[in-house]
């Protein structure tokens, strides 16, 4: 039987891009995501922690900044550290392939402007990038967010 894991999320950048590259010097960025849920009238927030690499990355911290609502396409991945108080700590990340921009970097912007940077999403393609392989042999400790 084949496995699937794929997340679709819609929310709104929570903190400004992190962005820098890894010791292969891949591009890298990340980023917490808000998505809302009305539950009976009550409006219940999920944080979900974002982290994108390649052309995804670059176009990431070009275009996206703290509160614009975005929709993000990828894998979902568990993340485990152990703190300097000695807890376990375990945290879902979203690994995206692909970001569409729902609003442009600022309300000034034009209609037009806004339009070309919802189209300038470009996939993380592991063929393109620097590493050997795909995108399962990034060195995630060596990311400096």
């Amino acid at each position: 039987m084949a496995n699937y894991c794929k997340v679709f999320l819609m929310g709104n950048i929570g903190s400004e891009i992190k962005s820098g590259a890894t010791n292969a010097g891949l591009e890298a960025a990340s980023f917490s995501l808000a998505v809302n849920k009305k539950i009976k009238g009550d409006t219940k927030t999920t944080w979900w922690k974002v982290k994108c690499f390649g052309n995804t990355a670059k176009t990431a911290a070009t275009y996206l900044s703290k509160g614009l609502p975005c929709f993000v396409e990828g894998d979902v991945q568990l993340e485990n550290w152990t703190g300097k108080d000695g807890k376990e700590h375990h945290q879902l990340t979203c690994m995206a392939n692909q970001i569409t921009f729902l609003g442009g970097k600022s309300q000034s912007q034009s209609v037009e402007s806004q339009n070309q940077a919802q189209h300038m999403v470009t996939p993380f393609d592991p063929l393109q990038a620097p590493l050997p392989g795909s995108a399962t042999d990034i060195d995630f400790e060596s990311i400096p967010f």
